[in-house]
């Protein structure tokens, strides 16, 4: 029986031609990509593609390699017939719909590789577009946070890769906010830049490696890209600290003009708080002092699941904001790292994680770093977890607390550069 399944460009057969043999049992949504030599599946039946010797079907592989998660596995490229032809009643739990004993809540790579990301599940064992599961500022899709800064002197973008490898781009001035986001959504994050004098995006599309501009924002604007419809794309956002405003021009059509949420003062922020495929808006507010606590910071966010607020207490005012997916279940966690005024004088990580329901017993403790390092959280082993990390802009050095793997200390950049991890909260 198969189901949701991929066979085609096997070399191993007999004849050198067909890719499988015999009887076989459709459950529907199936690629194949010659038949040749096999009974029981049908083109166009069933939801399933069935290639023969005439006309073989191209399932558009990439290679077999780490694409993230534990196992091997060969990615969808773009234009993949596979992508969102699946059957997505494999992610669905048994009593709603499902069609599988167990839901599959993930893609053969495990945990932070959602089954069903956006649109419907991918035909094959690799969910093509997993805006809630994958690594950010991941510029070449290997699954992982890569170790990169940007040069405001030269405008000159510096990205090293897993395995080695170093790229450079050229797109921005000094003056500009950096946006890097996936806004073409292949996988990978594109250098991005906006521009508050002009109310201009620049955005190199790693789809074409061309430059397109667009106009959304004004002048005292701070940009807030983020997957706010879940289809895989970034949307050019942007926060109005003045008003409390968001102004957000959606890729899949559309957009959402002036929704009030947050004031002057609020850092904001993106990310998915509820676990859907859409990213949420969200704002830190310093001092907040909830339930008239003095010295509190308050983080709250518009679920997008259900439009419904929700928010925490959690942090100081002299904090810096860390959030992350720490805990590899898909939703952001609230953390801070604290430079100072703890009792070991040295920073502490506070990590409030959202497979508690954001409770206080879900709080966990991380001592790292030094008291002016830059923390730039990040899943740089791409075990679906973020990780504890920091960059050190005094001597270049990255110093980072795999998940998996355990410490690495990579070396890059100079004193004056931004971590392109950080850029979205580069004011924090």
């Amino acid at each position: 029986m198969l189901r949701n399944t991929i066979v085609a460009s096997n070399s191993a057969v007999t004849d050198g031609a067909h890719d499988l043999s015999g009887t076989f049992q459709s459950l529907g949504n199936n690629l194949i990509g010659n038949s040749t030599g096999a009974s029981g599946l049908s083109n166009g039946s069933s939801g399933d593609m069935v290639g023969s010797a005439a006309s073989p079907l191209d399932p558009r592989l990439g290679p077999m390699q780490n694409n993230g998660g534990f196992s091997s596995t060969r990615a969808l490229g773009s234009g993949s017939p596979a992508i969102d032809a699946g059957n997505s009643c494999v992610a669905q739990p048994p009593a709603n719909g499902g069609c599988t004993a167990v839901q599959l809540l993930f893609d053969q790579r495990g945990v932070g590789f959602p089954r069903l990301a956006a649109g419907a599940v991918d035909i094959g064992a690799f969910e093509g577009s997993t805006p809630t599961g994958r690594a950010r500022f991941d510029y070449n899709r290997d699954g992982r946070t890569d170790v990169s800064v940007f040069r405001p002197s030269t405008g000159i973008w510096y990205l090293t890769y897993f395995g080695g490898g170093l790229e450079t781009r050229a797109l921005g001035q000094g003056t500009d906010r950096l946006s890097p986001a996936d806004f073409d959504g292949d996988g990978k994050t594109d250098v991005a830049v906006f521009r508050p004098s002009e109310g201009i995006w620049y955005v190199m599309k790693s789809t074409t490696g061309t430059v397109h501009l667009y106009a959304w924002g004004s002048a005292g604007d701070t940009p807030v890209p983020g997957d706010f419809d879940g289809d895989g794309s970034a949307d050019l956002g942007v926060f109005r600290p003045a008003a409390g405003q968001w102004w957000i021009q959606l890729s899949g059509g559309g957009s959402i003009n002036g929704f009030l949420w947050g004031q002057s003062g609020d850092i904001p922020l993106v990310g998915n708080f509820d676990g859907d495929s859409r990213d949420d808006i969200a704002i830190y507010r310093p001092n907040a002092n909830i339930l008239g606590a003095p010295n509190t910071s308050g983080w709250i966010w518009s679920r997008s699941s259900d439009g419904q607020g929700f928010g925490v207490g959690f942090g100081r005012p002299t904090d810096r904001v860390a959030p992350g997916d720490y805990d590899g279940d898909g939703r952001l966690d609230v953390a801070v790292m604290r430079p100072t005024g703890n009792e070991i004088g040295v920073p502490i990580w506070y990590i409030l994680r959202s497979n508690s329901g954001y409770t206080p017993g879900g709080v966990y403790y991380e001592v790292w770093g030094v008291p002016s390092d830059v923390p730039v959280p990040g899943d740089y082993d791409g075990d679906g977890r973020d990780d504890v990390a920091v960059w050190r802009s005094s001597t270049g050095e990255w110093w980072i607390q795999r998940s998996t793997g355990g410490f690495t200390n990579p070396m890059l950049g100079q004193p004056g550069d931004i971590p392109t991890p950080r850029s979205l909260l580069a004011n924090n």
